[in-house]
């Protein structure tokens, strides 16, 4: 394959090994370009081997001009070995600078994917959690997110963890020896004075909930009233659907198809 069809190739297919093709053909062109040398050199050192036998059986006034002729040949050869070796480093370094274009463009790539999954992780996963408190997800959300980041499991599963300011993992306040999980680091900012508005609080006094056992939920499809909002039933419905169904249901509204 030539360099262009290889860049072709690894365009079509994420999946082509554009490095074992990119050092396959350099290695093609390295062989041919030494076989040519090799065969230039081999004609020349013939004519030259020739030249100095005829030299040998001339007599002692040998032509000057003569003489000349075949240390110039002497100097083609090597002239000829190092054009080969240029045109090899050349085609070399053609094919190392369109590789690592290629690697670039890649990883440019994956990185914006990755970015774009880390935020659609983190806010569904943060969203939710908000939700099940009772919390405000327009207001809490931008809090909680700066407490979660993305990470591999063991699995090789990407999913959403709670951090400390370092990007540590934390560990629970209430279950021992476990990693914090995000509704209890959306529970955590209930106990903040700055944050306490921003969730609902039950008729019996114990925080916020879903709406089980006498706790009140911030409906969003509840028409007439504060708490009547777009962009909140967005959110459930892209976090919860479970529970954007039930509070639609709580609000009298259709549920959507």
């Amino acid at each position: 394959m030539t360099l262009q069809e290889i860049l072709a190739k690894a365009k079509e297919d994420a999946t082509f090994d554009l490095e074992g093709a990119v050092t396959k053909h350099v290695a093609e062109a390295v062989a041919e370009a030494t076989s040519a040398v090799n065969d230039k050199n081999s004609e020349l050192l013939g004519k030259l081997k020739t030249a100095k036998k005829v030299a040998d059986g001339l007599p002692e006034d040998f032509s000057v001009e003569k003489w000349k002729e075949l240390n110039k040949m002497a100097k083609d050869i090597d002239i000829a070995k190092l054009k080969g070796e240029e045109a090899v480093e050349a085609v070399k370094k053609q094919m190392q600078e369109a590789h690592a274009a290629e690697l670039k463009a890649f990883e440019a790539k994956e990185a914006k994917l990755t970015s774009a999954l880390e935020s659609q992780l983190i806010d569904n996963a943060a969203t939710k959690a908000i939700v099940e408190a009772g919390g405000n997800a327009t207001l809490l959300l931008p809090h909680v997110k700066t407490g979660i980041k993305m990470q591999q499991n063991d699995e090789g599963e990407f999913v959403a963890v709670v951090v400390d300011p370092r990007g540590t993992e934390r560990f629970s306040m209430v279950n021992a020896g476990k990693h914090m999980d995000i509704s209890e680091l959306v529970n955590e900012l209930k106990t903040k004075d700055t944050f306490k508005s921003a969730f609902v609080a039950d008729s019996s006094g114990g925080g916020a909930g879903r709406g089980h056992g006498g706790t009140k939920t911030a409906n969003p499809w509840a028409k007439g009233t504060p708490d009547y909002n777009l962009t909140e039933q967005a959110k459930i419905m892209n976090a919860d659907p479970d529970l954007g169904k039930q509070l639609q249901e709580q609000a009298g509204a259709s549920p959507a198809a």
